[in-house]
């Protein structure tokens, strides 16, 4: 007899559970609407799939303004901890490097391939050439070096009988005539002086080994430039290229562009365990229900 007391609140508990487990699945269920003859059946299609337009800009809003707003991501990558783990890193890819024996002809043979290496090489050469070459020639090198020329035998002979004979009026035309000899001699041979030079050299670094190269370099300073570099692009440029972005707009649309069980996984998988806690809520609550009513 004591067990049939018990039938009530079981039956509650049953009605609760199952009710609040037909809530539930009505958030998704059914995914399109169900019609009786011209009539559609209330509450068809389910919750979510009927207002998934309105679920998905309210995920891009959140996205947008209060999980990924540009100030929050500022202030995240410009935080001590994640400075301190891009020094990490880069003191990983030093070492890396500082014990890598490859030749840099050859990594970077591997990263961009044989014909833009070859291109590669033949822009920095000829680039470099006309740079150099330019600027040697406006800088009037002949005169400069005349005069220098000049400056050092007048010092030599001072105080000496030739000091009489080499005066002002006998080597300035010699001053003349060497910067013009100069200037000639750079404007004809230049370019194939100094293309040679460049190419040398960029066949010797060429040729050197990562280490070796890393060996030359110092990495603190390398580092702090590079963070230095890291913190410019961030102020300045975060909040505009996140601005263009449009983060909002592209959660949004990825959630519309979803299937709508695709959306239901994705709800589950963030609240699996609260909607399990909520069908389960019904049926205590029922049976507290229904040891109520024992008494009334």
């Amino acid at each position: 007899m004591q067990w049939n007391i018990l039938i009530g609140p079981a039956i509650g508990a049953v009605i609760g559970y199952v009710t609040n487990l037909i809530a539930v699945q009505m958030l998704f269920h059914p995914i399109n609407p169900v019609y009786i003859g011209k009539y559609r059946v209330p509450f068809t299609p389910g919750i979510i799939p009927r207002g998934k337009a309105r679920f998905a800009k309210a995920i891009g809003n959140v996205v947008g303004n209060n999980l990924l707003n540009p100030v929050i991501i500022k202030d995240t990558l410009l935080s001590p901890d994640k400075e301190q783990e891009i020094r990490k890193q880069l003191d990983l890819i030093f070492q890396k490097l500082s014990d890598d024996d490859t030749t840099l002809e050859v990594r970077l043979n591997s990263m961009i391939g044989d014909s833009a290496q070859t291109k590669l090489e033949s822009d920095l050469v000829v680039n470099l050439t006309q740079k150099i070459s330019t600027e040697l020639i406006t800088m009037n090198l002949g005169q400069i070096i005349a005069a220098e020329v000049k400056s050092a035998v007048v010092e030599k002979v001072q105080g000496t009988m030739l000091a009489m004979f080499l005066n002002p009026t006998v080597l300035e035309p010699i001053e003349n005539a060497i910067g013009e000899r100069v200037n000639r001699y750079i404007e004809e041979h230049a370019e194939e002086k100094v293309n040679s030079l460049i190419q040398n050299e960029y066949t010797k670094l060429n040729q050197q080994t990562i280490s070796s190269f890393m060996s030359q370099i110092n990495t603190a300073e390398l580092k702090d430039t590079i963070l230095k570099v890291y913190r410019l692009l961030i102020t300045e440029y975060s909040e505009k290229i996140l601005s263009s972005l449009n983060l909002s707009r592209i959660a949004e649309e990825k959630v519309n562009a979803m299937d709508t069980k695709e959306v239901e996984e994705l709800v589950l998988t963030i609240m699996k365990k609260e909607l399990g806690a909520v069908v389960n809520l019904g049926a205590v609550i029922g049976f507290i229900l229904g040891l109520i009513n024992l008494f009334f």
